[in-house]
This record gives C-alpha cells, sequence and structure tokens, in this order.
C-alpha cells in the first residue's frame, strides 16, 4: 500500500510539473508554401547557383529576404514566362528564394 501511494505522488509530482501552455498566434510557426509536394529534397547549394546563373543573366539578383516565401511563387511564375527556363529550374530557385525568404 505505501509503495502505491509512494508511486502515485511520483506521478502527480511529475506530471504537475510538465509545462501545459497553448501557443499563441505570436509563438505558432509560420507556414511556408510548398515548392512541390512530389519534389525530392533540393540541394540549397545548386538551388542557389541555378538562382544567380538563371536570375543573374538579365537583372541584379534581389535579396530573398526581399519577400516573404508566400510571395515568391507569383515572381518566379512571371520571370519563367518572360526569360523561359524550365520547370526543374524553377523548382529549384523557389525552394532556395522560399527557404531564405523575409520572416
Amino acid at each position: 500500500m505505501k509503495n502505491s501511494i509512494v508511486i502515485l505522488l511520483m506521478l502527480l509530482i511529475i506530471f504537475s510539473c510538465s509545462k501545459k501552455t497553448t501557443p499563441t498566434s505570436a509563438q505558432q510557426p509560420v507556414q511556408q508554401p510548398k515548392v512541390d509536394s512530389t519534389s525530392v529534397p533540393v540541394d540549397m547549394t545548386m538551388a542557389e547557383n541555378q538562382f544567380k546563373q538563371t536570375c543573374g543573366s538579365c537583372h541584379a539578383l534581389p535579396s530573398p529576404a526581399k519577400h516573404i516565401a508566400a510571395e515568391w511563387p507569383n515572381t518566379v511564375n512571371r520571370m519563367q514566362r518572360k526569360k523561359g527556363f524550365d520547370d526543374s529550374q524553377k523548382e529549384q530557385i523557389l525552394a532556395y528564394l522560399v527557404a531564405n525568404a523575409k520572416q
């Protein structure tokens, strides 16, 4: 009986000490848009190089932090129509920009 009481008290102490908070909207992580749910993970070094090569051939490179992640897809789609780069290039460029976007 003593052992049961001791165990019960220990469990009560353990569970009462655990942190029980509900995250506020400021604490919840910002969800970034998916580049492509079927794609394999992108090598960020290759993605950065693709960004520099493709985008830098036409204009000065913008900082990825110029936009939040949700804004980059429209910009990259517009540039793809102008420049004509393929979807795999677009995926790498977008992955780099979204990963380094303004928070």
